[in-house]
Order: structure tokens, then sequence, then C-alpha cells
């Protein structure tokens, strides 16, 4: 019941927003950094992150070109996380932020045995430096759920939360009414940074 009711009051704060606030809708660019990627793939974990951040009047693109000729290779531990930070540096050099999505086929968990589906990285070195991690065979809500930690969002335990490890297929994952906001106002910290394509 708790579930349906954070969904219920997510609505009713949207629809309690003005108008021209609830139809602007900002666009963020993603640079994609694979070896290779499978379009498919892509397609769906982008078009799941549309969906989930719509509430929220943010959506994504892709900027320019998959960077194919970057070879990441497996992503094993820290260092090897940490390495990928030279790549956004580079790429941002004169040009402006955009978030960057590093696809592996292989993405160790570095704090258990096994592997990760996402993870969202800061640089230990220069924190302000963060970036995206992606298994190239991950769910295709990762996306979503990475990007929620990039806008600010923690980890939720409300079954079926999109930053929820707890999915029981009850009703589809969504951001809650605080994680909205959340995701707004970062929104609005990231235009004003340069993280930004356009409005569509």
């Amino acid at each position: 019941m708790k579930r349906f009711a954070s969904l219920a009051l997510a609505l009713l704060s949207l629809a309690a927003l003005p108008l021209r606030a609830q139809q602007e809708v900002t666009a963020f660019a993603l640079v994609v950094h694979a070896d290779a990627l499978d379009a498919g793939f892509w397609a769906e974990e982008l078009r799941q992150a549309d969906l989930l951040f719509a509430p929220a009047n943010v959506r994504f693109v892709q900027s320019g070109e998959v960077r194919t000729g970057d070879a990441i290779g497996p992503i094993d531990d820290r260092n090897a996380r940490d390495r990928l930070a030279a790549l956004v540096e580079r790429t941002r050099a004169g040009e402006p932020s955009q978030i960057h999505v590093f696809v592996t086929d292989r993405l160790a968990d570095v704090d258990a045995p096994g592997e990760r589906g996402g993870v969202h990285w800061r640089f230990r070195r220069r924190r302000s430096t963060h970036y995206i991690l992606l298994s190239s065979h991950t769910w295709p809500t990762t996306l979503a759920h990475e990007l929620g930690h990039y806008f600010g969002n923690p980890h939720s335990r409300t079954p079926n939360n999109i930053m929820s490890y707890a999915r029981d297929g009850t009703t589809p994952p969504f951001f809650d009414a605080q994680q909205i906001r959340r995701i707004r106002a970062f929104r609005t910290r990231f235009v004003r940074a340069g993280v930004e394509h356009g409005s569509p």
C-alpha cells in the first residue's frame, strides 16, 4: 500500500506545479565510450531513462558518435575506474561539460566478489569529475538508476523505486516526489554549470 501511496504523492506533487514549469524540458547530452555498442541495448537504456526522468522534465540525448576507438577493457578495480577520468577530462577540453557513460563487458564489484550492472563513480583525486560505468549486459533500467545518482539521489528502501534494489514487479519503477524535486534542483545546477545539451 505504501508503494502506491508514494506513487500517488509523486503525481499529486507534479500536478501542483505551475504549468510552465511542468512543460519546460531540458535535454542533457550523454557521451558514450565503448569498444562496441549494441544499438538495441543502448536504445532501450535511453528509452527507460527518458521515461523515468520525464516527470522531472529531463531527457537525454547521445552527443556525437560512439567512441569505439577507446579501448576500455574490463573495469576490475578502483584504479581502472579512476583511469577513465582522463578520457572525461580530455573530452572536456574546449567543449561544454557533458555526462560521460562508459560501457564495458566486465564491471567488477570492488566491494564484494562478482560484477555490477552499473556504477556512478567519482574520480578519487578530484571528486568533481564523475561519470557512469555500465555493463553491456545489464538491466534496461540500470542507466536510469545511475543517472538518478548523478542527479543527487541516494539509494531507496522503497520496493520498485528506481533507486532501490528491491523489485517485486507489482508496479513499474518510479522516482518519488522528493527524488523528482532533487533532480529538478540538480537540473538547475547543471544548466548553470554548462552541463546541458539544450531544450528540445
